[in-house]
């Protein structure tokens, strides 16, 4: 929310994933969370702004995977290459 608030419009996670839930009070405690990735990615939407998992594995699909390696400024740390 801050980066929307921020005004950038392309945002990326890193590593963004949950394992598969062993008991059901982290079942629904799961369930809470990507309800709110999904209200998270239906807000930016709305603004125009585009949410992207870069996380290598995981199991969190709400928003379109790309490749780490493919964003040459978070790849070097921040530094343009």
């Amino acid at each position: 929310m801050v980066a929307l608030q921020r005004g950038f419009i392309e945002i990326y996670f890193l590593g963004v994933g949950h394992p598969p839930p062993d008991l059901e009070p982290e079942f629904t405690s799961y369930v809470t969370l990507w309800r709110h990735y999904k209200a998270l990615r239906d807000i930016a939407a709305a603004r125009g702004v585009q949410i992207f998992n870069a996380t290598c594995g995981g199991l969190l699909g709400v928003f379109p995977r790309v490749e780490l390696a493919s964003l040459p400024a978070l790849a070097a740390g921040g530094r343009k290459p």
